[in-house]
């Protein structure tokens, strides 16, 4: 399981550090991301956003999904060998140099 985050994170990570987004938002340096795995494997991410956030949270989840929509296919995790959603947040943070 913990590889498993691992990877998440990294994967995620990694997409979200591109230099538009660090440069347009420099003021983050980390972002919560809230993680769906459904059971037929489609993935949903959420980022979680402060109630009193300064800057253009429709935006800002725009170009997070936009990062994010072909991440690779993530199975779904089992119970008594039945898939079942999955849901976590990992903060994910960003690569910002000031």
């Amino acid at each position: 399981a913990q590889c498993f985050i691992n990877f998440m994170a990294t994967e995620i990570q990694r997409r979200l550090s591109a230099d538009t987004l660090t440069l347009r938002y420099a003021q983050f340096d980390t972002i919560p991301v809230r993680i769906t795995v459904a059971r037929n494997s489609v993935l949903r991410f959420s980022p979680q956003f402060p109630a009193k956030a300064t800057y253009d949270t429709l935006f800002m989840d725009s170009l997070i999904q936009s990062r994010l929509a072909d991440f690779p296919r993530i199975s779904p995790a089992l119970k008594r060998g039945l898939p079942v959603q999955s849901q976590f947040v990992l903060p994910v943070i960003l690569n910002i140099t000031h």
